[in-house]
């Protein structure tokens, strides 16, 4: 652990302590791209959280730079936000981390081109966030942990559910774990309490040409006790995300 050394009128009080004895919140950057996402955050927990989140000073874990300006210059700035919005949350979720503790800023929101040239048909993270924010609302999304929904695909291709709390909606967002590409063929949905309503599901793919709708069948569906099952064909390079868009009506 790091020594924070000090210096003045509080030295003597604060001499010899560790950061974690001083400060509550810790900036990460670029922590959850690759498939060993889920043991570094751990392993950062383990090493400067003592007695784990929240009992320690540190107690909120803040990534203020993902996506950045290489993913968005090749039109991936979205599927990049998705694969961090998906992974810190679930991982804030598992570890008792609140909404005010755990925050995600992207870097290069804006951006949908390099800048010495064109990026054809490129969107920015500003440009397609709307989709997703225009759906859920100022709601949370909560990660399933039981009775998930599952899929079916060529490669290794990580999932995650949210349940929009509050409401009979879930958004669910899929991608390459090892980056290589990947065809999707069925996710199985799993919508515990929903049994009789009405549902419509949409969904994107985010690739270097922004949202591209993906077909599914079926679009619209009546729920049972049975899984329902969603075909889509649609082949991810290993940058690429797709998001699902559930909603269930009486």
């Amino acid at each position: 652990m790091l020594n924070y050394q000090v210096q003045g009128e509080h030295a003597p009080s604060m001499a010899g302590k560790y950061v974690y004895q001083l400060v509550d919140t810790v900036s990460i950057h670029y922590s959850v791209g690759d498939p060993d996402w889920r043991t570094s955050l751990d392993d950062f927990r383990n090493t400067y959280v003592p007695g784990g989140v929240p009992t320690g000073r540190v107690h909120r874990i803040w990534a203020t730079e993902e996506v950045g300006a290489n993913s968005a210059q090749q039109g991936y700035g979205m599927a990049a936000a998705l694969r961090g919005i998906a992974r810190y949350l679930d991982w804030w979720q598992a570890n008792n981390i609140s909404p005010d503790d755990g925050h995600m800023f992207v870097w290069g929101a804006e951006i949908n081109s390099p800048p010495d040239g064109v990026c054809t048909g490129c969107t920015s993270v500003d440009e397609d966030m709307p989709l997703l924010t225009g759906f859920t609302g100022n709601r949370a999304l909560l990660a399933q942990t039981g009775n998930r929904s599952t899929l079916t695909a060529s490669a290794n291709v990580e999932m995650h559910e949210f349940a929009v709390e509050g409401v009979d909606k879930r958004v669910v967002i899929l991608f390459p774990a090892d980056s290589q590409n990947a065809t999707l063929s069925t996710v199985s949905l799993k919508l515990s309490g929903w049994d009789g309503k009405s549902v419509t599901i949409s969904a994107y793919n985010y690739a270097a040409q922004g949202a591209v709708p993906v077909s599914v069948t079926p679009i619209s569906s009546t729920v049972g006790a049975q899984p329902l099952d969603v075909s889509l064909s649609v082949t991810l390079d290993g940058h690429d995300a797709v998001m699902l868009l559930i909603e269930g009506t009486s």
